[in-house]
Protein backbone atom coordinates (compact mmCIF):
# COMPACT_ATOMS: atom_id res chain seq x y z
CA UNK A 1 0.00 0.00 0.00
CA UNK A 2 2.03 2.98 -0.98
CA UNK A 3 -0.66 6.06 -1.11
CA UNK A 4 -2.64 6.98 1.73
CA UNK A 5 -5.97 7.90 -0.27
CA UNK A 6 -5.58 4.22 -1.52
CA UNK A 7 -5.91 3.44 2.30
CA UNK A 8 -9.38 2.25 3.55
CA UNK A 9 -8.72 4.39 6.86
CA UNK A 10 -6.90 7.23 5.61
CA UNK A 11 -10.27 9.45 5.91
CA UNK A 12 -10.23 8.85 10.02
CA UNK A 13 -5.97 8.98 9.90
CA UNK A 14 -4.54 11.91 11.64
CA UNK A 15 -3.43 12.36 7.85
CA UNK A 16 -6.83 12.67 6.65
CA UNK A 17 -7.46 15.99 5.98
CA UNK A 18 -4.25 16.81 4.02
CA UNK A 19 -4.08 17.94 0.57
CA UNK A 20 -2.92 16.28 -2.85
CA UNK A 21 0.63 17.99 -2.06
CA UNK A 22 0.94 16.84 1.59
CA UNK A 23 -0.23 13.30 0.91
CA UNK A 24 2.51 13.26 -2.05
CA UNK A 25 5.13 14.45 0.48
CA UNK A 26 3.87 11.66 2.96
CA UNK A 27 4.73 9.10 0.71
CA UNK A 28 8.04 9.84 0.55
CA UNK A 29 8.47 9.83 4.57
CA UNK A 30 6.29 6.37 5.21
CA UNK A 31 7.40 2.65 5.00
CA UNK A 32 4.59 0.45 4.26
CA UNK A 33 4.72 -3.09 6.09
CA UNK A 34 2.58 -6.19 5.58
CA UNK A 35 2.68 -7.92 9.18
CA UNK A 36 1.08 -11.38 10.68
CA UNK A 37 -0.30 -12.58 13.57
CA UNK A 38 2.23 -12.05 16.46
CA UNK A 39 4.49 -9.89 15.02
CA UNK A 40 6.04 -6.64 16.91
CA UNK A 41 5.76 -3.45 16.13
CA UNK A 42 8.27 -1.96 18.86
CA UNK A 43 9.12 -3.50 22.41
CA UNK A 44 8.72 -1.92 25.55
CA UNK A 45 12.10 -0.42 26.79
CA UNK A 46 13.34 -0.16 23.25
CA UNK A 47 14.61 3.38 22.44
CA UNK A 48 11.62 5.65 20.46
CA UNK A 49 12.22 5.57 16.61
CA UNK A 50 8.25 6.34 14.85
CA UNK A 51 5.02 5.84 15.36
CA UNK A 52 2.97 3.49 12.98
CA UNK A 53 -0.46 4.45 11.22
CA UNK A 54 -2.57 1.02 11.05
CA UNK A 55 -4.57 0.60 8.03
CA UNK A 56 -6.32 -2.74 8.48
CA UNK A 57 -5.46 -4.54 11.05
CA UNK A 58 -6.12 -5.22 14.85
CA UNK A 59 -3.03 -4.39 17.22
CA UNK A 60 -2.32 -4.10 20.62
CA UNK A 61 -0.40 -2.41 23.34
CA UNK A 62 0.59 -3.77 26.68
CA UNK A 63 2.74 -2.23 29.18
CA UNK A 64 3.71 -4.76 32.06
CA UNK A 65 5.73 -3.95 35.55
CA UNK A 66 8.66 -5.66 36.60
CA UNK A 67 7.11 -8.40 37.65
CA UNK A 68 5.57 -9.20 34.20
CA UNK A 69 2.11 -8.38 35.24
CA UNK A 70 -0.12 -5.94 32.50
CA UNK A 71 -0.58 -2.33 34.02
CA UNK A 72 -1.68 -0.79 30.69
CA UNK A 73 -3.18 -2.46 27.73
CA UNK A 74 -5.44 -0.70 24.53
CA UNK A 75 -6.26 -1.92 20.98
CA UNK A 76 -5.48 -0.42 18.19
CA UNK A 77 -8.38 -0.09 15.03
CA UNK A 78 -7.82 0.94 11.96
CA UNK A 79 -6.93 4.45 11.01
CA UNK A 80 -5.97 4.66 14.73
CA UNK A 81 -2.00 4.20 15.41
CA UNK A 82 0.96 3.30 17.56
CA UNK A 83 3.85 4.67 19.17
CA UNK A 84 2.77 8.60 19.10
CA UNK A 85 2.45 8.79 22.74
CA UNK A 86 6.04 8.02 23.18
CA UNK A 87 7.49 10.78 20.86
CA UNK A 88 7.43 13.96 22.77
CA UNK A 89 8.27 12.98 26.32
CA UNK A 90 9.92 9.74 25.83
CA UNK A 91 13.34 8.24 24.91
CA UNK A 92 11.80 4.81 25.54
CA UNK A 93 7.95 3.01 24.17
CA UNK A 94 6.71 2.65 27.05
CA UNK A 95 4.79 -0.90 26.02
CA UNK A 96 5.30 -3.34 23.65
CA UNK A 97 2.95 -3.25 20.31
CA UNK A 98 1.69 -6.07 18.36
CA UNK A 99 -0.47 -7.43 15.85
CA UNK A 100 -3.95 -9.60 17.23
CA UNK A 101 -5.65 -10.29 13.89
CA UNK A 102 -4.28 -13.00 11.12
CA UNK A 103 -2.62 -9.93 9.61
CA UNK A 104 -2.19 -5.91 9.26
CA UNK A 105 -0.79 -3.21 7.10
CA UNK A 106 0.91 -0.75 8.70
CA UNK A 107 3.08 1.97 7.54
CA UNK A 108 5.87 3.85 9.73
CA UNK A 109 7.01 7.22 9.56
CA UNK A 110 10.41 8.07 11.34
CA UNK A 111 10.46 9.79 14.50
CA UNK A 112 12.45 13.11 12.84
CA UNK A 113 9.85 13.20 10.13
CA UNK A 114 7.06 13.43 12.79
CA UNK A 115 8.36 15.72 14.63
CA UNK A 116 8.98 17.84 11.35
CA UNK A 117 5.71 17.43 10.48
CA UNK A 118 3.97 18.46 14.02
CA UNK A 119 6.60 21.40 13.57
CA UNK A 120 5.48 22.46 9.75
CA UNK A 121 2.35 21.58 9.22
CA UNK A 122 -0.77 22.86 11.81
CA UNK A 123 -3.55 20.58 10.34
CA UNK A 124 -1.39 17.45 11.77
CA UNK A 125 -0.23 19.20 15.16
CA UNK A 126 -4.10 20.20 15.22
CA UNK A 127 -4.95 16.41 15.01
CA UNK A 128 -2.53 15.31 16.97
CA UNK A 129 -3.03 17.39 19.90
CA UNK A 130 -6.58 16.72 19.83
CA UNK A 131 -5.99 12.46 19.50
CA UNK A 132 -3.80 12.89 22.59
CA UNK A 133 -5.83 15.04 24.70
CA UNK A 134 -8.82 12.45 23.74
CA UNK A 135 -6.86 9.25 24.62
CA UNK A 136 -5.60 11.05 28.13
CA UNK A 137 -9.37 11.58 28.88
CA UNK A 138 -10.63 7.64 28.19
CA UNK A 139 -7.45 6.83 29.84
CA UNK A 140 -8.83 8.33 33.38
CA UNK A 141 -11.98 7.27 32.95
CA UNK A 142 -10.81 3.71 32.41
CA UNK A 143 -8.61 3.67 35.52
CA UNK A 144 -12.30 5.10 37.16
CA UNK A 145 -14.28 2.30 35.66
CA UNK A 146 -11.42 -0.17 36.68
CA UNK A 147 -12.14 0.52 40.45
CA UNK A 148 -16.25 0.89 40.12
CA UNK A 149 -17.15 -2.16 37.23
CA UNK A 150 -16.79 -5.92 37.25
CA UNK A 151 -13.81 -7.38 35.06
CA UNK A 152 -16.74 -9.17 33.39
CA UNK A 153 -18.35 -5.77 32.60
CA UNK A 154 -14.77 -4.84 31.09
CA UNK A 155 -14.68 -7.59 28.90
CA UNK A 156 -18.53 -6.89 27.69
CA UNK A 157 -17.27 -3.34 27.13
CA UNK A 158 -14.15 -4.62 25.09
CA UNK A 159 -15.76 -6.81 22.93
CA UNK A 160 -18.57 -3.57 22.38
CA UNK A 161 -15.25 -1.91 20.91
CA UNK A 162 -14.11 -4.89 18.94
CA UNK A 163 -17.92 -5.11 17.00
CA UNK A 164 -17.91 -1.24 17.12
CA UNK A 165 -14.72 -0.94 15.24
CA UNK A 166 -13.47 -3.98 13.85
CA UNK A 167 -16.52 -5.55 12.40
CA UNK A 168 -18.27 -6.62 9.51
CA UNK A 169 -21.84 -7.33 9.02
CA UNK A 170 -23.42 -11.07 7.37
CA UNK A 171 -26.77 -11.53 7.51
CA UNK A 172 -27.67 -8.14 9.56
CA UNK A 173 -24.77 -9.70 12.43
CA UNK A 174 -21.74 -7.84 13.07
CA UNK A 175 -18.77 -10.53 12.99
CA UNK A 176 -15.47 -9.66 13.59
CA UNK A 177 -13.24 -8.93 10.92
CA UNK A 178 -10.54 -11.46 12.08
CA UNK A 179 -10.33 -14.68 14.37
CA UNK A 180 -9.39 -13.02 18.06
CA UNK A 181 -7.97 -15.62 20.64
CA UNK A 182 -9.45 -15.64 24.39
CA UNK A 183 -5.64 -15.62 25.81
CA UNK A 184 -5.26 -12.21 24.08
CA UNK A 185 -8.36 -10.90 25.72
CA UNK A 186 -7.03 -12.17 28.80
CA UNK A 187 -3.78 -10.36 28.70
CA UNK A 188 -5.90 -6.97 28.14
CA UNK A 189 -8.14 -7.55 30.80
CA UNK A 190 -5.12 -8.63 33.26
CA UNK A 191 -7.14 -11.71 33.97
CA UNK A 192 -6.59 -15.39 33.92
CA UNK A 193 -7.37 -16.86 30.56
CA UNK A 194 -9.98 -19.66 32.24
CA UNK A 195 -11.78 -16.87 33.79
CA UNK A 196 -12.20 -15.52 30.02
CA UNK A 197 -12.88 -19.07 29.04
CA UNK A 198 -15.66 -19.12 30.74
CA UNK A 199 -17.18 -15.74 30.61
CA UNK A 200 -17.03 -16.31 27.22
CA UNK A 201 -18.97 -18.99 27.60
CA UNK A 202 -21.56 -17.87 29.81
CA UNK A 203 -22.29 -14.81 26.84
CA UNK A 204 -22.90 -17.84 24.49
CA UNK A 205 -25.05 -19.34 26.64
CA UNK A 206 -27.17 -16.52 26.81
CA UNK A 207 -27.18 -16.14 23.43
CA UNK A 208 -25.05 -12.52 23.11
CA UNK A 209 -22.00 -13.47 21.41
CA UNK A 210 -20.95 -16.93 19.83
CA UNK A 211 -18.21 -18.40 17.82
CA UNK A 212 -18.28 -19.54 14.00
CA UNK A 213 -15.44 -20.18 11.90
CA UNK A 214 -12.97 -18.84 14.80
CA UNK A 215 -14.44 -15.33 14.72
CA UNK A 216 -17.23 -13.58 17.17
CA UNK A 217 -20.45 -13.16 16.04
CA UNK A 218 -22.78 -10.63 18.15
CA UNK A 219 -26.08 -12.14 18.53
CA UNK A 220 -28.21 -9.69 21.05
CA UNK A 221 -26.17 -6.03 20.74
CA UNK A 222 -28.31 -4.48 23.68
CA UNK A 223 -27.74 -7.57 26.09
CA UNK A 224 -24.50 -7.01 25.68
CA UNK A 225 -24.68 -3.26 26.12
CA UNK A 226 -26.74 -3.94 29.21
CA UNK A 227 -23.44 -6.02 30.95
CA UNK A 228 -20.92 -3.57 29.76
CA UNK A 229 -22.34 -1.00 31.61
CA UNK A 230 -21.84 -2.82 34.44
Amino acid sequence: MTSCRSCPAWRQSLFGEFDDAEVAALAALKKPCHLSKGDVLFEQGAAVRGMYCNANGLLKVLQKNQSGKVIFSRLVFPADSAGHRSLFIESCYKGTASVVSESADVCFIGMADVLKLFSENKVFARSLIAKLASELDRAVTEQIQMKEISSFARLCQLLEGLFDHFSETQKDLKVLRSAISKVDIARLLSVADETVIRWMADLKKEEIVELRDRRFVLLNPSKLHAYAKG
